[in-house]
């Protein structure tokens, strides 16, 4: 199974819309949901906000970082805009989900800065398919 490797940038606000969002970035978004929305296929949980997500997929583990920085730049050149949008919340996310559990990687001065300057945390979700094998030999 290939390696599924997503950087987001996700954006949330309780009263402005997804396609007020758009309209202020100017950049599409790769998907989004409206407040009280059901949240994936449960009908007890809901949306308590506005979100709109943009999702970038690496190819590789090494990938990671450029692609953080992509979405950290989007944030700093539309630092202003995003000063407009109510009650924001921006946030950065790495998913990555492999066959095998093994894996690590760097992040670069340039993007932990680049995370401070915005003053966004990185949140990271790591998701193994739990196919290494072990030796104890």
């Amino acid at each position: 199974m290939k390696d599924l490797i997503q950087c987001s940038l996700l954006i949330y606000s309780e009263t402005s819309s997804s396609e007020q969002i758009t309209a202020i970035l100017g950049i599409q978004p790769s998907q989004t949901v409206e407040k009280g929305a059901p949240i994936h296929c449960s009908k007890e949980r809901h949306s308590k906000k506005n979100g709109w997500f943009l999702v970038l997929e690496c190819d590789y583990i090494s990938e990671i970082d450029i692609t953080l920085q992509k979405l950290l730049n989007i944030c700093l050149e539309k630092k202003k805009e995003l000063s407009l949008i109510n009650d924001v919340e921006v946030n950065i996310r790495c998913h990555i989900s492999s066959e095998y559990g093994q894996l690590g990687y760097e992040l670069s001065k340039e993007t932990i800065s680049a995370l401070a300057k915005i003053g966004v945390g990185l949140q990271i979700t790591i998701f193994s398919y739990g196919g290494v094998e072990y030796s104890c030999d």
